[in-house]
């Protein structure tokens, strides 16, 4: 092996690669440049060219910097910026659950598993639950749909969708299958936004990450 074989040369030394994620911001890369650099923000900026201020802004979020900026700041900290996109997946829809009925009952596979994907994707909530479902399979799963509409759109602080008003409440409570005691144990934990349609149903029962 030649002398020297494998070690950084000259011009790759104090380069970092510093890996973003769906929540990093500009400012957390910022930081972790500059840090990992062993610059203090006047000396960052010094190299960049500019302001301190600029440097302290970005890293308290009190500016969103242009790609442009943010690339010259990042290469004084001996960091290149690189950016790349994919397309999106399609986001289920509330909507698609009309026929979501299975021997006398919702299908709670299918509920379920649709509330785990917009409770892990939040910025989508409104795509999941912006349609009206076509006429359900009887009441009890139309007041549910839009029960959990609202409930994913008050999670998550969000205007409710217009069409889960015109939805009625049922006219006699609908409860689980089980004992007297276990009925009054799914009234106790039952959603609010499941209640106002007379539904008795645990939270958990639905939502898996309530303990």
């Amino acid at each position: 092996m030649a002398p020297g074989a494998g070690l950084p040369q000259p011009h790759q030394q104090n380069r970092f690669c510093i890996y973003a994620t769906g929540v990093t911001t500009a400012a957390s890369l910022l930081n972790q440049a500059r840090t990992r650099a062993g610059l203090s923000r006047t000396g960052l900026a010094a190299r960049a060219g500019v302001p301190t201020s600029t440097v302290s802004r970005i890293e308290s979020e009190a500016m969103a910097p242009t790609v442009e900026m943010l690339t010259r700041v990042l290469a004084a900290a001996g960091c290149r910026l690189e950016l790349s996109f994919q397309p999106m997946l399609s986001a289920p829809r509330l909507a698609d659950l009309s026929d979501a009925w299975i021997d006398g009952a919702p299908n709670w596979t299918r509920l379920r598993a649709l509330i785990d994907w917009a409770t892990q994707h939040g910025d989508r909530i409104s795509e999941v639950i912006a349609d009206r479902p076509a006429p359900p399979s009887g009441p009890m799963l139309a007041g549910l749909l839009a029960s959990v509409a609202e409930k994913l759109a008050d999670d998550h602080g969000l205007r409710r969708p217009r069409w889960t008003a015109a939805v009625p409440r049922l006219d006699q409570e609908w409860t689980p299958p089980g004992t007297p005691r276990m009925i009054s144990r799914a009234r106790a934990n039952t959603p609010e936004q499941l209640r106002a349609r007379n539904i008795a149903l645990a939270e958990h029962d639905l939502w898996r990450h309530v303990a």
